[in-house]
């Protein structure tokens, strides 16, 4: 399903422990870091979400695809497929994105909160 081009896009850097969070602004022209979130199951990190889908307008939500660097899904692949699976409870419009060397341009300024910079 292809996300909306007008709206909120909530943005994920999924994780076993920690999720990277942005949130653009209606016209998906800037990217908002928002707090990382901390959980220790998917079932957590789901809640959490929901939460913020009812405090925002959110129209859809775009999750980074852990990938080799040859293009061939890794096993963290795997696991964020599963998560996206559980995402779905949502209702809302998902789509993926090759996030490959996302955290190496997060990383580059030496910002603490480098999980939302990835997202």
């Amino acid at each position: 399903m292809s996300l909306p081009l007008k709206g909120k896009i909530l943005t994920l850097d999924l994780g076993t422990r920690r999720t990277g969070v942005s949130v653009s602004d209606t016209d998906q022209k800037i990217a908002f870091l928002r707090d990382e979130i901390e959980h220790n199951s998917t079932e957590e990190l789901m809640e959490t979400l929901k939460e913020l889908t009812k405090e925002e307008p959110i129209v859809g939500i775009l999750v980074g695809l852990p990938l080799h660097l040859n293009g061939k899904p890794s096993d963290q692949t795997e696991r964020v497929l599963e998560q996206i699976e559980k995402l779905k409870s949502l209702n809302l419009p998902l789509q993926t994105i090759d996030e490959r060397l996302s955290t190496e341009e997060a990383l580059a300024p030496k910002m603490k909160i480098v999980d939302s910079r990835a997202a």
